[in-house]
């Protein structure tokens, strides 16, 4: 791994790639993959995410740009992590309502079929899950 700036200017240069290309790659590839596990964890954890993501945007923009972290990450169009997250289950969601999703997670998840007046929105629920080891894993 990259351990100072001027190694990771070097590779830059050897690469032909800008900065912002090598923290997308290296760091939000990363805590990209899989991020819709994060849903539901504590604040801490989100926090330690934010500040990567916050170094990573300080390290693109370097000392050039002054403002708020916040600025920054709308400078580089990128949302904080927690609205990430979210927008990865709806995304997700999205493409299971419109059968664009893998069949595995179409799978998962039922239409709501009760005669309800909720019932004309397109809700979803989650089968229950018969075994005691997924009772154990997962919390319903």
């Amino acid at each position: 791994m990259l351990s100072s700036t001027s190694e990771v200017k070097l590779c830059t240069q050897v690469l032909g790639i800008t900065a912002a290309e090598l923290a997308v790659s290296l760091i939000l590839s990363c805590s990209d993959y899989c991020n819709i596990v994060y849903l539901g964890t504590n604040q801490v954890f989100l926090k330690k995410l934010q500040r990567i993501q916050n170094a990573a945007g300080r390290f693109i923009l370097e000392p050039t740009a002054v403002g708020s972290t916040i600025q920054s990450l709308k400078t580089l169009h990128w949302l904080p992590v927690a609205y990430r997250i979210r927008f990865k289950l709806l995304l997700w969601m999205y493409k299971v309502d419109k059968l664009k999703a893998p069949v595995y997670l179409t799978d998962l998840f039922e239409r709501n079929t009760y005669a309800v007046r909720s019932a004309r929105r397109d809700l979803y629920r989650m089968p229950k899950v018969c075994t005691r080891a997924a009772r154990k894993c997962f919390k319903f």
